[in-house]
């Protein structure tokens, strides 16, 4: 029987994703729903685990295959190897009914949830080797011959848009270089692996004998500071992220310190290149504050980032209202798309990741 499935609606969603107008978890919605799945996820197969792009269905399941270790002992990478020669990989390409019944993997983990099936399908384009994880419930049918050749075919499309959204990521950071050029502030753009991928003029500027680049990976003279920022990095890359201060010692001279920050906002993507930014501050320097690195890195208009900056300054929105020329209402509004684009959910964590941004500007 020929696959029913809504490729053109499949495709349009993963486009859509690549540039920006939908979140991946959106799209891995429409092709679970039209695989006759019960959920999906994208999965970068080296280095560490980030943070995965996911259906909601699927969430629980995959939040416990990280924090419980399932990770290594999915069985399923067994199924890589041909993945890669063929594009996708069901189940029984590598393991049998028998040993599904008796493996722990299936019956600890996915039966825990109502899975059994599942389709791995081959992200290709990039350099570092994606896959596109469809789930099915062990009351459905296992993925057919029939689906799998629909999924190869999607495949070609998949790797197109990964590509796309690649490209967009290096985009978004080289606005966001040049908002700190303006600034004065030497920044770095890391990978997932923590090599340096991009870096503005002033990071040119900055580097030399306290700060260089070995093997495209940012290092300090002094050992405890290397020590320090390589934490930091770290911290920043895998979940749970989150931003560092770090502490460049120089001999005879101020510290520099050293932002840590996962790339985050309108700036970042799963399949980006771009994930963590380093801003080297020097405390001695003086320079402007700029909105515009707000604007780069977060993806917010002009009115939004006036907003969000005042707010971080101690500001309450009627006085930043009289200051714009605009009413609280609209004020309001723009702290709401505010909200929707950092991700932040109420104005006090909002003001604190503000003011530790706006620090490194000073």
């Amino acid at each position: 029987m020929p696959v029913q499935w809504n490729t053109q609606r499949i495709s349009e969603s993963f486009s859509r994703a690549a540039i920006g107008e939908w979140a991946w978890s959106e799209a891995l919605d429409v092709i679970s729903e039209e695989a006759s799945g019960a959920g999906a996820t994208l999965v970068r197969l080296k280095g560490g685990l980030p943070q995965l792009p996911t259906t909601p269905s699927f969430q629980e399941a995959i939040d416990t295959y990280i924090r419980d270790g399932w990770a290594n002992h999915d069985v399923r990478f067994r199924g890589v190897g041909h993945m890669m020669r063929h594009g996708v990989a069901i189940d029984l390409d590598f393991i049998s009914d028998d040993e599904i019944k008796r493996n722990p993997y299936y019956q600890d983990w996915l039966a825990r949830f109502g899975l059994k099936w599942f389709a791995g399908v081959k992200i290709a384009g990039l350099e570092e080797l994606w896959v596109l994880s469809l789930q099915r419930r062990e009351d459905t049918l296992p993925f057919d011959e029939e689906e799998r050749q629909c999924l190869v075919d999607l495949a070609k499309g998949f790797g197109n848009d990964a590509v796309l959204a690649s490209a967009f990521g290096f985009v978004r950071a080289d606005e966001a270089l040049a908002a700190f050029d303006a600034s004065r502030k030497a920044a770095f753009v890391l990978d997932y692996a923590g090599v340096v991928v991009q870096h503005n003029q002033a990071a040119d500027s900055l580097l030399g004998s306290d700060v260089t680049l070995r093997e495209r990976r940012l290092s300090c003279r002094d050992e405890r500071s290397d020590e320090r920022l390589s934490v930091a990095v770290g911290k920043a890359l895998l979940p749970p992220t989150g931003s560092s201060y770090v502490s460049i010692e120089r001999p005879g001279d101020f510290p520099l310190v050293a932002h840590v920050l996962p790339v985050q906002g309108a700036m970042h993507d799963i399949f980006s290149p771009c994930q963590a930014i380093v801003i080297v501050s020097d405390p001695t320097a003086r320079a402007a504050p700029s909105t515009l690195a707000l604007q780069a890195i977060f993806g917010l208009t002009h009115a939004e980032a006036k907003v969000a900056s005042k707010l971080a300054a101690g500001w309450d929105l009627r006085a930043v209202s009289d200051e714009l020329g605009t009413s609280v209402r609209a004020s309001r509004g723009h702290l709401r798309s505010v909200f929707q684009k950092t991700g932040f959910r109420s104005q006090p964590g909002l003001v604190a990741a503000l003011l530790e941004l706006m620090m490194t500007e000073h």
